[in-house]
């Protein structure tokens, strides 16, 4: 009688094979806990969070390299495109003090004074 090794297949143990199987269950049952309840780990995110929250306080021209919408696209260049010179007279117009604005500087600064003093009064005194 000769054992033959190669074509034949061994019928499959269903009760074997479910027993391995409730086995393997209880042991992952052994070590299964429930986490209902989830936190932030603050201890290592406090740095991202940092940054996070320093980044969100920049102007969209320190963020980005283009505008993200339409409307950034309106003041996006800050920059002159001309370097300021005081020297060019074609471009710079400086204020210039004449006998009106003299005389309006010195009454409307005379105005405020009046306001302010008459605000510093108590009730009842003149």
């Amino acid at each position: 009688m000769a054992i033959s090794r190669g074509n034949e297949k061994s019928a499959i143990n269903f009760v074997h094979q479910n027993a391995i199987f409730t086995e393997n269950v209880k042991k992952e049952m052994r070590n299964f806990k429930v986490y209902d309840s989830f936190t932030i780990n603050l201890h290592n995110k406090k740095e991202v969070f940092r940054r996070a929250y320093i980044r969100s306080r920049e102007v969209p021209t320190k963020k980005f390299l283009r505008p993200q919408t339409s409307s950034q696209e309106v003041g996006w260049i800050t920059q002159p495109f001309i370097p300021f010179d005081k020297k060019d007279r074609l471009r710079f117009f400086p204020l210039i003090m004449s006998d009106m604005t003299r005389f309006m500087e010195y009454f409307w600064s005379i105005e405020n004074k009046q306001k302010f003093n008459l605000e510093e009064k108590l009730p009842g005194e003149t």
